[in-house]
Parts: structure tokens; C-alpha cells; sequence
């Protein structure tokens, strides 16, 4: 009876886990607008301690959402033809 009952609590706190998770939008494939970091909108170059030889970096107002969209995607593989990793976003 007692392993029936801790099996019963593991399960329901997965799930209470689960749920809030995806409260917070952890499963969701929108970006929630309290996840918005707003310094993707500035390229850098007008940061304290910027200087002129200084290449500005690109900018976005939705964090760069769907900026692998219609490019080879990358998928954890080295492609060697190019590929596009939105996780780790590149100009390359």
C-alpha cells in the first residue's frame, strides 16, 4: 500500500511539474512576451565601452524567432554546405 501511495504522489507531482511548465511556456513554440530580451533591438555599438572599429551586431525585435526559416536547418549535425542553427544564432 505504501508504494502504491509514493508511486501515486511521484505521479502527481510529474504532473503538477509538467503543467506548470507548460504555464510558463516552456513547451510552447510562441515566444512569450515576458521572454523577450530586449537587447537583440540594439546592435552594440552604442554600449558603454564600444569603440569605432567596432562591427555592429544584428538586431531583432522578436529574438531572432524563425530566422532559421526556409535554410537548411542544422539539427545538432556539421554540415559542411551550411546549415542554420537558430539556438545558437549566426550570420553564418
Amino acid at each position: 500500500m505504501l508504494s502504491r501511495t509514493l508511486l501515486g504522489a511521484s505521479a502527481l507531482a510529474t504532473a503538477v511539474l509538467a503543467q506548470n511548465l507548460n504555464l510558463q511556456g516552456a513547451d510552447s513554440l510562441t515566444l512569450l512576451d515576458n521572454a523577450i530580451q530586449l537587447g537583440s533591438q540594439f546592435d552594440g555599438t552604442d554600449a558603454i565601452g564600444a569603440s569605432d572599429e567596432q562591427v555592429p551586431s544584428l538586431t531583432s525585435v522578436n529574438n531572432f524567432i524563425n530566422f532559421c526559416a526556409g535554410k537548411e536547418l542544422t539539427n545538432g549535425l556539421q554540415i559542411t554546405t551550411g546549415s542554420c542553427n537558430g539556438i545558437r544564432k549566426s550570420t553564418q
